[in-house]
Formats: structure tokens, C-alpha cells, sequence
């Protein structure tokens, strides 16, 4: 936490990494860490919880969901910031 004390003038770039770190810190932790379901599907998402997170935060260089994909991402990012993420 102590990295985001300039959060609020930093880069689109910084403020991912702020929460890339974040992510990584609750990841595996079993209170606060990311909850999938155990179908392959949320598996991959987790695998890919980054990508899933520069997208949610609109970076610039972020690959979103295919339309197949969109509605998987977002109950993702809605199950995980509860406990983990903030929206930009």
C-alpha cells in the first residue's frame, strides 16, 4: 500500500501495477484470495487474472474478452472485487 501514496497522479501504467501487486499479495490467501468455480473455464480465468484485471482497469495495451468470453470476465471481476479489486 505504501507503493499507491501517489496513486492519484500516477499513470494508467503505475496504478495497474499498484493493483497487479495487490493481486499478487491475496491471490493464494484464503480470506481475501480470488474464488473460482472449479470448471475449466474459471480455472483459465484465474490463470489469466491479470490480463482479466489490466482490462477491467482499461489500460491501454489490455486485450479485453472475445463475446463469448465477456460475460465470464465480468462475473470474474464482480466476484473478485468484493473481496480484492477496486473498479477505476
Amino acid at each position: 500500500m505504501a507503493a499507491a501514496h501517489n496513486y492519484g497522479v500516477d499513470d494508467a501504467g503505475a496504478r495497474l501495477r499498484v493493483f497487479e501487486q495487490i493481486g499478487m499479495l491475496l491471490a493464494n490467501d484464503r480470506g481475501f484470495g480470488f474464488r473460482v468455480r472449479t470448471t475449466a473455464g474459471d480455472q483459465a480465468l484465474l490463470a489469466n487474472w491479470r490480463d482479466v484485471l489490466a482490462w477491467w482497469m482499461q489500460a491501454a495495451e489490455a486485450d479485453g474478452p472475445d463475446a463469448d468470453q465477456l460475460r465470464s470476465w465480468q462475473r470474474f471481476v464482480a466476484e473478485t472485487s468484493n473481496s480484492s479489486w477496486a473498479s477505476p
